[in-house]
């Protein structure tokens, strides 16, 4: 696993240590019954770490699919067939949804007030694509010559899930860093921090 790369699998060490260096210098250690390589698969972000064995290590890998599988347990298909319910756009036998579509599944509509839907549904598409939709550009617009990224896949959908099933309390700091982390790279340059600040 290194740094900047997209995770695949997910990690838990059987035996043996392995060091997990970030590129600004700081490192641990983990060893037997510890796991790594989880965020990048719950939020589709490049792996922070880079990961080297410190000697023979035993790991079982555990593939992204599996592991939502198993992280979403029954939940996983009541998500399946809500996003199938309202994915209009296929291609190749797979399903997206375009952003109309995901602001019809949340009742943005209805949700939102007037004055403010605009500049919300910006907010909503940003999050639940990692900002490849919203900020600053039409969130329903599709972008030209590359439909692809102005969909959203069944792994934003359940990422999307799964960031906003948590504590109230650690919830409004953490979208907010996704909003701000447009490259999803873990850090936020002030600019960045000024600029969404200036839009939300």
């Amino acid at each position: 696993c290194k740094d900047g790369e997209r995770g695949k699998n997910f990690y838990i060490i059987n035996s043996g240590e392995v060091e997990l260096r970030h590129k600004d210098g700081f490192s641990y250690v983990l060893g037997a019954g510890e796991c790594f390589g989880a965020s990048a698969l719950i939020f589709d972000t490049p792996r922070y770490y880079t990961v080297v064995a410190k000697g023979p290590v035993q790991c079982w890998a555990i593939s992204a699919l599996e592991f939502h599988r198993l992280h979403l347990a029954d939940h996983a298909l009541h998500l399946k067939r809500a996003f199938q319910a309202h994915a209009s756009v296929e291609k190749n036998d797979t399903q997206s949804m375009g952003a109309e579509d995901f602001l019809r599944f949340s009742h943005a509509k209805e949700a939102f007030p007037p004055d403010k839907y605009e500049r919300l549904c910006s907010f909503l598409l940003a999050l639940v694509t990692l900002n490849r939709l919203g900020r600053a550009a039409d969130p329903k617009q599709a972008a030209p010559g590359d439909a692809a990224q102005s969909h959203i896949q069944f792994s934003d959908f359940v990422r999307f899930h799964l960031t906003i099933d948590r504590p109230f309390d650690s919830l409004p700091a953490e979208i907010a860093f996704k909003l701000v982390d447009r490259t999803q790279r873990g850090n936020v340059a002030l600019p960045a921090l000024l600029e969404f600040l200036q839009e939300f």
